[in-house]
């Protein structure tokens, strides 16, 4: 074989790696959304629990979710202002 299509197969072979590795990276980025918004929705559910227990509902009562086993107040950023939040809401539509 002759030394251009040696080289022409190499060139074209770390493309091919190359591009392969950013398609990797480019799901990996996908990952980390999907992660991060499955964190915030695991977030907002526990602000609204906190927000129906402040109110005195019965936890079979309550929207939201509970906490799981591992701590909301470590993995929720900003978490007692999403409670306030959410109990301002849950106040204006009960005027409603």
């Amino acid at each position: 074989m002759s030394r251009q299509k040696t080289n022409t197969r190499g060139a074209l072979a770390l493309a091919g790696i190359i591009a392969a590795m950013v398609a990797l990276g480019a799901i990996s980025k996908s990952d980390a959304e999907v992660r991060q918004q499955a964190l915030n929705r695991y977030c907002e559910g526990v602000a609204i629990w906190r927000a129906e227990a402040l109110r005195g509902i019965e936890p079979t009562r309550r929207a939201g979710r509970p906490e799981g086993r591992h701590s909301a107040d470590e993995r929720c950023d900003d978490l007692p202002a999403q409670v306030q939040e959410m109990t301002r809401k849950r106040q204006q539509l009960a005027h409603y």
